[in-house]
């Protein structure tokens, strides 16, 4: 799962209309394509498109007049193709840094892009290459306005890296504590269900992160296999004693 964090603690993007217009701003097809390739699809939230705690839809936020609406509402203004607003009697531009690991060369790829469609929308961007150890420690320490990272992830992956104590994106949200509290000894699939979809919704509105992408798993199989053929995303031999050879 490829994402940004974005640091909700700092000046300019505590402010969640900043947030979403910045999602609003960044079409992820051009970053896959320009840096993943066609391994990758489009992916909004943490958990995997195919989990059943979640219904999900194909969301598509990329959409530049909302990206105006939402700052000129902030008191941003577009000079010069530049967005800024004054405070303290001082012009404040709308300019963030981006941290990448630099040893990471396809993360560097999609950063470099994502630097340029923001710019392309009036928002400055300045990437940090980051080694090894100035990575760990803006990681750790969360010290960044916005950071690209990406996690490999089980079936069932832990959510407190994005919503737990001391998460990557610094949010905090008392109805996300008290769901990430109830999940963790919870049984019933119902109410799994109900957290979750909740979680999600706040989720979409807050924007603490934007999910980038995710990598496929294609499976392929001979043309004379046949049956009730029902391989997903989690077990690609689900329902094998269905299958059988036509011949």
């Amino acid at each position: 799962f490829v994402f940004l964090a974005l640091n909700t603690t700092n000046g300019i993007l505590s402010d969640v209309n900043v947030r979403k217009a910045i999602r609003a701003s960044l079409d992820k097809n051009r970053v896959i394509s320009n840096s993943y390739g066609n391994m990758y699809k489009t992916s909004n939230f943490p958990l995997n498109t195919g989990s059943y705690l979640v219904e999900q839809k194909e969301e598509d936020y990329y959409n530049i007049d909302e990206k105006n609406n939402l700052l000129t509402s902030s008191g941003w203004e577009l000079k010069n193709g530049v967005w800024q607003k004054i405070e303290n009697y001082k012009t404040k531009m709308l300019e963030l840094n981006l941290v990448v690991r630099a040893s990471d060369e396809t993360r560097k790829q999609a950063a470099e892009d994502i630097k340029n469609q923001l710019q392309e929308q009036g928002i400055l961007v300045n990437i940090i290459y980051a080694d090894e150890s100035s990575y760990n420690s803006y990681l750790n320490n969360v010290n960044y306005d916005m950071m690209i990272g990406s996690i490999d992830q089980s079936i069932a992956p832990d959510l407190t890296t994005y919503f737990g104590y001391n998460n990557l994106a610094k949010y905090d949200n008392q109805e996300v504590n008290e769901i990430m509290n109830a999940v963790k000894n919870m049984t019933d699939s119902n109410e799994l269900k109900s957290k979750y979809q909740r979680l999600y919704e706040i989720y979409n509105d807050e924007v603490p992160y934007i999910g980038i992408a995710r990598n496929k798993i294609i499976a392929v199989k001979n043309t004379e296999l046949v049956g009730d053929i029902k391989a997903n995303w989690y077990n690609m031999f689900y329902n094998i004693k269905e299958w059988y050879n036509s011949k």
